[in-house]
C-alpha cells in the first residue's frame, strides 16, 4: 500500500469515532439480512435456470446433454479458479438431476393411464 493511500486511510478512521455494540450489532444485522436475500436470490435463480434447461430440452429447442459437455470443457480452462471450477460442477450436476427429474416427471403421467 503506498504512502498516499495509508494517509487516506489514517484520516478516514481517525474521524470517525469508535463503535458501540449497539451500532456493531445494526451493521451485523444489515450485512446478515443482505447476504440471506443474496443466497435466497440466488437459490431462486438456480431453481429457473434449471426449470428453462429442462423445458427447452423437452421443447426439442436445446440439446442438454451437449449443453453439459461444453460446460464441462470448461472446466479444463480454469485450473487457477477453484472456487469458480466446484461451482460449475456443482451446477453441471444440479443441470444433469433436473433432467433427470424432469424426464421422470414428464413420462410419470403416460403411466398412470397405461
Amino acid at each position: 500500500m503506498r504512502n498516499e493511500e495509508r494517509s487516506v486511510l489514517k484520516r478516514l478512521f481517525a474521524e470517525e469515532p469508535p463503535l458501540t455494540m449497539e451500532e456493531i450489532n445494526e451493521r451485523l444485522l444489515t450485512v446478515e439480512d443482505i447476504a440471506a436475500v443474496e443466497r435466497d436470490l440466488g437459490e431462486a435463480s438456480r431453481i429457473v435456470l434449471l426449470a428453462i434447461i429442462a423445458h427447452l430440452q423437452a421443447a426439442g429447442v436445446m440439446n442438454s446433454t451437449a449443453l453439459v459437455a461444453n460446460l464441462e470443457a470448461t472446466l479444463t480452462q480454469l485450473d487457477d479458479q477453484q472456487n469458480t471450477r466446484v461451482g460449475l460442477q456443482v451446477m453441471i450436476g444440479a443441470i444433469r438431476n433436473s433432467l433427470i427429474w424432469h424426464d421422470a416427471s414428464a413420462q410419470a403421467p403416460s403411466r398412470r393411464n397405461q
